[in-house]
């Protein structure tokens, strides 16, 4: 029969090995960078606490029609202007590709404003924060 000591050394053995190998298995994070959006408007604009502003990363290196969303993220703005920001996963990021960041305000199911043009960032020299002002459809 095995002495209570010699089961307790035996449980704390297998559990320190258990442990190690968990923590041998972890991967280190992910590197993320973050994108900083300023979003203003020319003329004064009111929407309610419903109001939902969707900010989105996406690759437009074949144009803006045939984008691929890579995050997008939404926020119950209070008013304008709008600090926004955007984490993404540096991994996502291809150099040779085009990137760009696009601002949208959606209230009670109505298009309200949107970005005033492609603000591209992130590869070729473009910068990881960007100011842009916010439109209503049609004034584009």
């Amino acid at each position: 029969m095995r002495s209570s000591f010699s089961k307790f050394v035996s449980t704390a053995a297998l559990a320190s090995a258990i442990f190690a190998l968990g923590c041998a298995s972890k991967k280190p994070p992910e590197p993320m960078s973050t994108i900083s959006v300023m979003a203003t408007s020319r003329e004064p604009v009111s929407f309610s606490p419903d109001a939902v502003a969707y900010v989105r990363l996406a690759d437009v290196t074949h144009g803006q029609a045939r984008s691929t969303t890579l995050l997008q993220k939404e926020v119950h703005p209070e008013g304008l202007p709008i600090g926004l920001s955007l984490s993404y996963n540096e991994k996502w990021i291809m150099p040779s590709h085009q990137y760009a960041v696009d601002v949208r305000i959606v209230d009670h199911g109505q298009l309200l404003l949107l970005s005033d043009a492609n603000h591209h960032v992130i590869t070729d020299g473009h910068p990881s924060a960007v100011e842009m002002t916010l439109q209503r459809p049609g004034e584009h």
